[in-house]
């Protein structure tokens, strides 16, 4: 599966990779496909007083929602919303 990760703004290292590690594999488990060839586009948001609150989403290139997901900025406890 082919994902692009797009953050706004850019975490640190250690965040990025624990992130769009986990990301990557509930896209996997959960098979969401796209429903346009090519990358998944995932955009990601670290926010909040204390930079601690997730949130994204996944889109199609054709700009169609496949999943929201906010949770802990570690990808904790995420909540995930999947769209049909």
């Amino acid at each position: 599966m082919n994902i692009e990760f797009h953050w706004s703004p850019q975490p640190s290292s250690d965040d990025q990779e624990t992130v769009e590690s986990e990301v990557s594999s509930i896209l996997q488990d959960r098979d969401i496909k796209p429903c346009h060839p090519g990358a998944i586009s995932v955009s990601l948001g670290i926010s909040g007083p204390l930079d601690n609150k997730l949130q994204g989403s996944a889109k199609c290139q054709c700009g169609k929602m496949l999943m929201t997901f906010e949770g802990g900025s570690n990808a904790s406890n995420l909540v995930i919303t999947e769209f049909e």
